[in-house]
């Protein structure tokens, strides 16, 4: 099977959507760790940290979900649709950790 299309070409979106997803994770990620300010400048009222929690949460079942999918699925769409919510939900899940209390992390 031939799955060129998920590395790149195609549709010119995607490519556009994956190449920021890169440009954003190598900012936010350096040598494995996640780089920038872990403590807020302000602090965060409890419903803003209950939703940066839940997004973890759904993060974190979102992205092994879509790895499976990208494992069993024959449909191009669906598994470019995986691939790029695996992208953006890294990210987005480094993103939250690093702004999660250091008790949480």
């Amino acid at each position: 099977m031939l799955l060129g299309g998920c590395e790149g070409g195609g549709d010119p979106v995607e490519q556009a959507v994956r190449e920021a997803s890169a440009a954003r994770h190598a900012e936010t990620v350096r040598d494995g760790e996640v780089s920038g300010p872990v403590a807020p400048a302000t602090p965060r009222s409890s419903s803003d940290e209950a939703y940066i929690a839940q997004m973890t949460t759904h993060h974190e079942t979102a992205i092994p979900r879509s790895r499976q999918i990208l494992a069993t699925s024959n449909d191009p769409e669906v598994r470019r649709l995986a691939q790029v919510t695996i992208e953006a939900a890294t990210v987005q899940l480094n993103q939250m950790r690093a702004m999660q209390p250091a008790a949480a992390n």
